[in-house]
């Protein structure tokens, strides 16, 4: 979630968020007009990141070993510093030349923003031509999660507005080099009532919601101030061996 020149723009992972704690959405939103101290990542969460990124380099490794055409779109916009708009158009660009895979992939629609891992170029008409592109994302988990699965199908609405068709699968490589596959088709009004009670819940005036421990807590950014406004007001939660 980001605010540029007064627009919020939110990505995969806010929606994510969205379903698994609204109290994040909240703070989240709160933040961009009121910033707060956020809890600075554990040692823990920063070796998964690290993890994420070398086994996403590997596979992008893979894929230049079975001699891929590819093109990494933030190379190809500048570099790190690029805009958005630049990357989009470099993914644009890349898409409309018909490269085997564009890594990095960038996509902005109104108020969306998405980054995904891999494009891999598939023979399905769509007006780039006799070809398209299906969308790919590395995780480190050995089984796939729910919360993959909404990623994956953000990228690859987004995708369908660049290609103007719907990609037919989508794919995530998992911590076991497995690639794991789901029909778009599937998942695509699931996740367009989702995306409306997301954009329903942020369009209008936010209530304040209460921070209930769950399962996102131990990675979450906001994890102190939560747990402290449970102490301060002797929440249920911090009785010992409650269930």
């Amino acid at each position: 979630m980001q605010k540029n020149t007064g627009k919020i723009y939110y990505s995969a992972s806010d929606i994510v968020n969205f379903l698994e704690c609204e109290h994040l959405t909240y703070l989240d939103r709160k933040h961009l007009d009121s910033p707060m101290k956020k809890t600075a990542d554990s040692e823990d969460a920063i070796l998964i990141q690290n993890k994420g990124l070398k086994h996403e380099a590997l596979y992008l490794d893979y894929l230049k070993s079975i001699n891929y055409s590819i093109v990494d779109v933030v190379a190809k916009a500048g570099g790190k510093n690029a805009s958005i708009q630049q990357k989009v158009q470099a993914t644009i660009d890349a898409m409309g030349a018909g490269a085997d895979i564009v890594y990095q992939a960038a996509f902005l629609e109104d108020n969306l923003l998405g980054h995904a891992d891999f494009l891999r170029r598939v023979n399905t008409p769509s007006k780039l031509g006799s070809y398209s592109y299906e969308v790919i994302d590395t995780k480190l988990a050995t089984k796939t999660q729910a919360k993959f699965i909404i990623q994956l199908i953000f990228y690859s609405k987004l995708l369908s507005n660049i290609q103007g068709v719907y990609p037919k699968s989508m794919y995530v490589v998992l911590g076991t080099n497995k690639e794991a596959s789901f029909y778009c088709s599937d998942y695509a009004s699931y996740f367009d009532n989702l995306l409306e009670r997301f954009n329903q819940y942020n369009d209008t005036q936010i209530n304040e919601t209460y921070p209930n421990p769950c399962k996102k807590c131990g990675l979450c950014h906001w994890r102190e101030r939560c747990d402290l406004q449970r102490i301060n007001d002797d929440h249920l939660s911090q009785v010992a061996g409650i269930s």
